[in-house]
């Protein structure tokens, strides 16, 4: 049954006769609307200032990418473009960085055979990535088998 017709079924049950009742009935609602109904609580929503001056498109996508992008996105992409340079070509080929979470480095590999050499590498391919990044991003890696494209 739709709300609709809950609604025009019988309005002495107590039924919600129309939208301005919901607001009426839902304190935070009413106060979203209509602030001066509660003169001691801030409106949900703030006007913006307006500024003076137009600005660049770019800037304010930037901005947004800036703040809204989490740093380990930002730092699995600096690792994926230095990935070659900082493992070699040939473990390049078969192994791709996928998600950086904390500090810990997930990394795709083709192969089980790969997976375990690895393993004996992966100190060293910490402190490469590490080298490469000029900070201290990871402590630990993870290979897992996965898609290496």
């Amino acid at each position: 049954m739709s709300l609709r017709k809950t609604v025009a079924l019988d309005k002495n049950r107590g039924y919600i006769r129309n939208a301005r009742e919901i607001v009426h009935r839902l304190p935070i609602l009413s106060q979203a609307l209509s602030p001066e109904r509660n003169p001691g609580m801030k409106p949900l929503i703030e006007k913006r200032e307006k500024t003076e001056t137009a600005v660049p498109i770019g800037r304010v996508i930037d901005k947004i990418l800036h703040s809204h992008v989490p740093r380990t996105a930002a730092e699995i992409g600096r690792i994926g473009l230095l990935w070659d340079k900082i493992v070699g070509a040939i473990i390049a080929e078969n192994t791709r960085p996928a998600a950086l979470k904390e500090k810990t480095l997930l990394v795709h590999v083709n192969s089980s055979p790969w997976l375990h050499h690895l393993h004996f590498l992966k100190e060293e391919i910490i402190l490469k990535v590490n080298d490469a990044l000029g900070e201290n991003v990871i402590t630990d890696i993870i290979f897992k088998i996965g898609p290496v494209p």
